[in-house]
């Protein structure tokens, strides 16, 4: 392999609750908002939005406190904490700071917009392609058995020299074929099936 480690002799197994929960997976549209590159941009548009409200804020209120000592003593009556309320008629920096944190959720939320509608449109194109394997999964599984079941023949009638090595060797060969590209196709299922759960932030849970 490329990374340079060896591959296990034995491959790689995986609990079954895992490949149920892989070749299981159907589609859903609202599952996109668990995608964590979407859940990424609404907490920082979430973000933009009350620092906005914060730096717009008319009425600000904040917890203040003092204590003062003696000679290491804290004396009480002169030691307080309160609530402080500051009313903003009007600052300049704070409205163009706003403003500014406005813009950003603004952008924010469109950059969410696009990316919800390029996961859809990644999810729907992925289940098309997981459709269109399957069906021609279906197909190779039928020309198998018909295989096998010609390949059966021409052994029994090899033996009584019905049939040449050759046809029969060459059949065989489709079988072998047609078995390759069996598994290849169910490899790249399984991939595609894990995008998928990619798409709709469910991978971390498998």
């Amino acid at each position: 392999l490329a990374t340079g480690i060896a591959f296990p002799e034995r491959g790689v197994n995986l609990p079954d609750s895992i490949i149920n929960k892989i070749n299981g997976y159907n589609i859903n549209e609202k599952e996109i908002y668990n995608n964590i590159d979407y859940k990424l941009l609404n907490e920082q548009a979430n973000a933009a939005k009350f620092n906005a409200w914060q730096q717009d804020s008319l009425v600000q209120v904040s917890l203040v406190a003092e204590e003062r000592y003696n000679n290491s003593q804290r004396i009480d009556k002169d030691s307080w904490g309160g609530i402080q309320v500051s009313v903003n008629l009007f600052d300049y920096d704070k409205k163009i700071a706003s403003q500014t944190g406005i813009k950003s959720y603004q952008v924010l939320k469109t950059r969410m917009d696009f990316k919800y509608k390029e996961l859809l449109a990644k999810m729907k194109s992925l289940q098309l392609t997981i459709n269109s394997n399957q069906k021609e999964l279906k197909g190779l599984e039928e020309q198998s058995r018909t295989t096998e079941v010609i390949l059966a023949n021409q052994k029994r009638e090899y033996n009584i020299s019905q049939s040449s090595y050759y046809e029969m060797l060459n059949t065989q060969y489709d079988y072998f074929a047609l078995e390759r590209k069996m598994v290849e196709m169910k490899i790249s299922d399984a991939i595609n099936k894990i995008s998928l759960l990619q798409v709709s932030g469910e991978l971390l849970s498998l």
